[in-house]
């Protein structure tokens, strides 16, 4: 449960889960490719991670004007010509980000291009790989545990970048890069998947409070959740998850 004080468009909650089934395919060792995607033209001062095997996408730069706040979402392919696993995410980015999410597709195949929007993708073609809401992030996932990237993977990173009085963009510049470290195939035991849970019906009016809550049950057997977030765009007092048995609202697990 979540209580709010202000005009609030909607809640998302994001769970990144350990899936147990082991890999059964393994084959020879994988090469070590390292390569990079720059989706955008030019620079900006930016401090990226260092990568010995593995890719690094470059979103921007791109201009946020004073006084205003922009959502971008960056279509590309995963520029690897095989399959990766992905043990570890790194972010990087200019100071005025709201978020930066990733979200791949297994059966969209859509031009390269960039889209103006804070409109909602569409959820049933797309699954979110992981987030950030911090400026630089380093996500290492256990031994063995890996997310999967297809050849040529259809991915879409959105940018929601503010220069406003809630939060400002130094320099009016947006930019990012995000560092996919991989290992071999033979060494991954359980791979990782996202499940990400929004109520875009959470409106309040100005100078009220109220309190909004949401029954998921995402999954049919156990699992191990590695990362929970919540997302509400700095407006709430308080959010919640607990466990729920039907009746009643169990042990807090995540505030």
């Amino acid at each position: 449960m979540q209580t709010l004080t202000t005009t609030v468009r909607c809640y998302q909650l994001i769970f990144i889960v350990l899936c147990t089934a082991a890999l059964f395919a393994c084959g020879e060792d994988d090469q070590s490719p390292v390569g990079s995607s720059n989706i955008l033209d030019g620079d900006a001062p930016l401090k990226v991670s260092p990568i010995e095997r593995g890719f690094q996408i470059v979103i921007g730069p791109f201009d946020v004007p004073a006084g205003q706040e922009t959502q971008k979402n960056f279509y590309v392919k995963f520029p690897s010509d095989q399959d990766v696993y992905v043990n570890k995410v790194e972010f990087d980015y200019n100071p005025g980000s709201h978020h930066l999410n990733i979200f791949k597709s297994d059966n969209l195949d859509v031009p390269d291009h960039i889209e103006d929007t804070f409109n909602a993708i569409q959820w049933e073609a797309w699954d979110l790989v992981t987030a950030s809401q911090r400026e630089k992030l380093a996500w290492t996932m256990p031994p063995g545990v890996a997310f999967h990237l297809k050849p040529h993977q259809q991915m879409d990173f959105q940018v929601h970048y503010v220069n406003a009085t809630t939060q400002k963009t130094p320099g009016g510049q947006g930019k990012a890069t995000i560092t996919f470290h991989i290992i071999d195939q033979k060494n991954v035991t359980a791979l990782v998947g996202a499940v990400f849970a929004n109520n875009k019906k959470v409106v309040l009016s100005p100078r009220t409070e109220a309190t909004f809550s949401k029954v998921v049950k995402p999954f049919s057997t156990d699992v191990n959740i590695l990362w929970m977030t919540g997302h509400f765009h700095s407006q709430g007092k308080l959010f919640k998850v607990s466990r729920w048995d039907g009746t009643q609202i169990g042990a807090e697990v995540y505030s």
